[in-house]
């Protein structure tokens, strides 16, 4: 009888079948058991086959039962639905045009449209098509709803016409309980966006009643009854996004025979963003499809003046980020309390417009503000959000998500600009590029470094990190690498009203001793010289610097020497990083500068860190890299190399 104990520690098929020999040699009934041909070792296979089989059963089982472990889409899909989370679609990009009609006055069917749109009852209707280009690529929009054309100053206008990417499609069904208790109406499309889902119910195939009225998708379980006209929508094992009604309790139960419409938009995603950056005054990307178009313009952005391109689309969730999120939305529960149910929220049903959200409560504020939550978001393709994005943030998710005793207020991406002064030492020996070509490559790798490493919220500038990854990848001609290193910030001024102004650098700031010298300047703008004696007093081209002792001063140039007219125009607190500017009122920008004042300042650090909505940045013009060669020497009798500047 055999007496040595089965191990159970083997999972692979061969360690397995080994066991079960070892297992064997203990016993006397069976000899064969080690013969490769013989029948008592096919026995074996089987029953290590099996028994690996039965381990990676059970495995799997285990693994896919829970959504962090889960590793096939389906199973993460599964669970993600029992904790009533949909995943995003993709989403179409959007663009706001004005667009110009053409129509001839003397043209008798231009006439009654003229009358029309006089008697201001003309419309861009909704789904009347546009074009636009990007590259060699031409996609198709839509108009989003009926916009109202008028005549201002002798042309036909349609102003800020929301548009679309994609194509619309619909699909038809027929509700029958009998065949199936728990029909669901198939989207035959992966790249659907499910936000433009529009469902309507009609009586029948011959009888149209009720087609008119839109079925809306259940946002909130708990105000429904059995008359509430919603459906519930939900993803399946192969990502397709199905539609299913409620049971005649909780929403409204369609009737045998009722014809189920489906209308809804296939998209490109991310491939309709960027249409129109490039645009100018004279070169348009987009053109509307029908009758009598001059020109389609894209709407010029409030803070630059540039054409604001299409932005927005994006693919689908992927499973790491169903992962991620469908817990956490879980847990907020369709309403939102704390600052991290807001950035859920937010994410969820704005992240695919948002390239970064950070969320904070008012108690973390500075000063605190009790009783509010703050809430910055990036967006895809820009620095801040328009006007029009943040009342859709607050109409359409914050007011329907906080609760009552909870004041949400939406606040810009506050930058920080990064102005870098690198000088490298190389060894010439080990590169045979141009100075000018290195240094424009390095360069290139910093610019580099910054997109992946900043440019989002919560994240820092670290000197050691960043050093190492200039030394590392582009070794072996970098020998060192010495950072001069100043942080800049931008405000637009009001040229027209006296304003207080606070400028947070939100990082300690050089200054070793009171008196040392300037470590603040700025751009220059016009500002009245209250030392003139000429009435009235003049404006003229100033900039600022600090006494080293706190106090903010206002010059101007004279012979390339400083003559202060304000000594006392600010303060400067270089522990906490903030300048205060009271009753301030520039006269005019510098054109270079457009819009903007900037500050510079020299942090005591190189490690700059971020703080709330601070976002740090690092532009290709912010980026100096003065290269030095060098020829390594080793000495012969050690196995240390003595740098020499210059060549041999």
């Amino acid at each position: 009888m055999a007496t040595t104990n089965l191990k159970i520690d083997a999972l692979d098929f061969d360690d397995i079948k080994n066991n079960l020999k070892l297992y064997l040699r203990s016993q006397n009934q069976f000899k064969d058991y080690d013969f490769e041909g013989s029948g008592l070792n096919i026995l074996l296979d089987v029953l290590a086959y099996n028994t690996h089989y039965q381990s990676y059963y059970a495995n799997m089982v285990a693994n896919e039962t829970f959504l962090d472990s889960a590793l096939l889409d389906p199973s993460a899909i599964s669970i993600a639905k029992h904790l009533n989370y949909v995943p995003k679609s993709y989403r179409s990009a959007v663009a706001y045009v004005d667009v110009e009609l053409f129509l001839d006055e003397t043209d008798p069917d231009d006439v009654p449209i003229i009358e029309s749109i006089i008697n201001k009852n003309k419309f861009i209707l909704a789904g009347e098509q546009f074009s636009g280009e990007i590259g060699s690529e031409t996609y198709l929009f839509s108009a989003t709803k009926n916009f109202p054309i008028s005549y201002e100053n002798g042309s036909y206008v349609a102003r800020a016409v929301e548009i679309k990417e994609g194509v619309d499609k619909s699909t038809t069904y027929v509700y029958d309980p009998n065949s199936n208790i728990d029909q669901k109406f198939l989207i035959p499309d992966l790249n659907v966006d499910t936000s433009s889902i529009i469902v309507r119910v009609s009586q029948s195939v011959t009888n149209n009643t009720g087609i008119e009225t839109i079925w809306t998708q259940v946002s909130d379980i708990n105000n429904l009854d059995t008359e509430s006209k919603v459906y519930f929508l939900q993803q399946n094992a192969d990502k397709l996004y199905e539609i299913y009604f409620g049971d005649g309790v909780i929403g409204q139960k369609p009737n045998a025979g009722n014809v189920i419409s489906i209308f809804y938009k296939i998209c490109n995603g991310s491939a309709g963003n960027g249409i129109g950056l490039n645009d100018t005054d004279t070169r348009r990307s987009f053109r509307y499809l029908e009758r009598n178009a001059s020109q389609t313009t894209l709407l010029k952005s409030a803070v630059d003046g540039k054409y604001s391109s299409s932005f927005g689309g994006s693919e689908s969730e992927t499973i790491q980020s169903v992962k991620y999120y469908a817990p956490r939305n879980y847990q907020a529960q369709e309403r939102a309390v704390t600052a991290e149910d807001y950035r859920v929220v937010l994410a969820q049903q704005y992240g695919d417009q948002a390239e970064a959200i950070f969320v904070w409560g008012g108690e973390d504020n500075d000063p605190p503000v009790y009783g509010k939550v703050y809430v910055s978001v990036k967006p895809k393709n820009a620095t801040k959000l328009t006007d029009l994005q943040k009342l859709a943030i607050a109409k359409n998710i914050l007011k329907q998500k906080s609760i009552v005793s909870v004041i949400p207020e939406i606040v810009d991406p506050d930058y920080l600009y990064i102005v870098l002064d690198l000088n490298i030492k190389y060894n010439s020996a080990k590169t045979t590029l141009a100075k000018e070509t290195l240094e424009q490559n390095i360069k290139n790798l910093i610019y580099a470094y910054g997109v992946e490493n900043i440019g989002k919220f919560d994240q820092e500038f670290n000197e050691s990190l960043f050093v190492s990854h200039v030394n590392d990848n582009y070794n072996p001609p970098v020998i060192s690498c010495n950072i001069d290193l100043q942080l800049t910030k931008k405000f637009e001024p009001n040229l027209t009203t006296i304003t207080n102004y606070t400028i947070n650098f939100d990082n300690e700031l050089y200054h070793p001793i009171d008196g040392f010298t300037p470590i603040l300047s700025s751009s220059s703008f016009g500002y009245q010289d209250a030392t003139s004696t000429d009435t009235p007093k003049p404006n003229v081209d100033v900039s600022m610097d600090d006494d080293g002792r706190g106090n903010i001063r206002i010059y101007k140039l004279v012979n390339g020497s400083k003559i202060y007219i304000n000594e006392t125009a600010g303060t400067i607190d270089y522990t906490t990083g903030k300048i205060k500017l009271p009753n301030f009122v520039p006269q005019y920008l510098n054109p270079e500068t457009n819009t903007t004042i900037s500050l510079t300042v020299i942090p005591k650090s190189n490690d700059i860190s971020a703080r709330r909505n601070q976002i740090l940045l690092l532009n290709s013009e912010d980026i100096t890299v003065t290269a030095t060669p060098q020829t390594l020497r080793y000495d012969p009798y050690s196995a240390s190399a003595t740098a020499f500047r210059g060549t041999n």
